[in-house]
């Protein structure tokens, strides 16, 4: 079998998505059977291989507004790879112009194409309007945006979801053939590291530091300022610091503000494993504003080393949260919200065993391997489909 996944939204700092394919990479690298083709957006025109899977960048114009991101809308040179690699089946990761060309390149060559719903973003913007423009424009946008999914999806032979939350979006608005699977984590990489001392040494925080981290991108969706205004609701001498990995639009103002705060603390974006379960390990929580996620790998790879999470309640991470006793859900992004949330997970005590429970927690519900053998055989599911619609066709 060989699959093709094209991906608008991926390059060297971003998150979910890239972890995502990543994940993909490295499961596909165990399986003998299956060769994987991956087209990216990149500042240049190079092949390359990774394990099993070749993967073409194509030069592409910078996203205006982004730090990271580039344009995917080269048709001649995607239609070109997909004509020599003749894949078995293509896989979208977003909704815009790319999703259109894979499109029109795949019905071409008689290929089966799916789309994996990642983000949010489209019906995001409808919220994102209403603060701006007021309620009635913000309707009538989100019905232009929902009319906008259901044309493309209802073109693919299938849309992934990965969570119940989503599913049941997906099919209300009338799209068709949307499955549900969930992304998982990679519980061999992510694990349990005793470093935690060392970490709060190398930040000269004292040992009874509550430690707060966010990984992910450092942007105005992911409502970091919300995190720092959070901390200056601790009353000093407070033991809670907080440390943001990442990078993104809004790195710039969480630098100035992390040199004037001494409880606050930047690290660049970080694809280490290795170093990430360290943070993970080390952290007494994971905290993630977003109010606009559709799952949450970030939720997954910190509960697989053992840290709790603090997510808002239906801000995309609370599948992810499901098998928790009791998650740690505040009501809003605002600030005195997160705040409320870390005293209460404060009071909490949680234990070395609570810790090793929520990680087995994560290996039998979540592991990598699980999640991507039922997604390769929905893929198989729908090349066999398509096989027998042409073998129907030309009777």
């Amino acid at each position: 079998m060989k699959i093709c996944d094209i991906v608008q939204f991926y390059s060297d700092i971003s998150g979910g998505v890239k972890r995502y394919i990543d994940d993909k990479i490295h499961y596909y690298a165990t399986q003998p059977n299956l060769d994987h083709i991956l087209i990216i957006p990149s500042h240049r025109n190079a092949v390359r291989t990774k394990f099993n899977t070749r993967i073409y960048e194509m030069k592409s114009l910078p996203l205006i507004g982004s730090s990271s991101y580039r344009l995917l809308v080269s048709r001649h040179r995607i239609a070109e790879v997909i004509e020599s690699e003749q894949p078995h089946l293509i896989e979208i990761g977003d909704p815009y112009q790319s999703a259109w060309i894979a499109r029109h390149i795949a019905r071409k060559n008689n290929i089966p194409i799916i789309a994996y719903y990642h983000s949010d973003y489209p019906r995001a913007l409808g919220r994102t309007l209403q603060k701006i423009a007021g309620s009635w424009i913000a309707q009538k946008t989100e019905t232009l945006i929902s009319r906008y999914l259901i044309h493309l999806y209802n073109q693919m032979d299938a849309t992934i979801v990965a969570t119940p939350q989503f599913e049941k979006l997906l099919r209300h608005l009338g799209i068709q053939h949307v499955h549900q699977i969930s992304l998982g984590t990679d519980t061999h990489r992510f694990h349990p590291v005793d470093q935690k001392k060392q970490l709060l040494d190398d930040y000269e925080l004292p040992p009874d530091t509550f430690l707060l981290l966010y990984v992910g991108r450092i942007a105005r969706e992911k409502n970091i300022l919300q995190l720092l205004r959070m901390m200056d609701l601790f009353d000093p001498p407070s033991s809670v610091a907080l440390l943001i990995v990442g990078d993104g639009e809004q790195v710039n103002t969480v630098q100035r503000i992390a040199s004037q705060h001494d409880r606050i603390f930047w690290h660049p974006y970080c694809n280490s494993a290795e170093l990430l379960s360290t943070l993970y390990s080390a952290a007494d929580a994971l905290i993630h504003p977003s109010t606009s996620e559709t799952f949450g790998l970030v939720s997954l790879e910190a509960q697989a080393c053992g840290a709790p999470v603090i997510a808002v309640q239906n801000g995309g991470l609370d599948y992810t949260l499901s098998h928790e006793p009791e998650p740690m859900l505040a009501r809003s992004k605002k600030a005195i919200d997160l705040y409320r949330v870390v005293c209460d997970i404060q009071r909490k005590n949680e234990t070395p065993q609570d810790r090793m429970q929520r990680r087995e927690r994560i290996i039998n519900i979540f592991g990598r391997d699980t999640t991507c053998a039922q997604l390769v055989a929905l893929y198989q599911t729908i090349i066999d489909q398509h096989r027998q619609q042409q073998f129907q066709t030309h009777e």
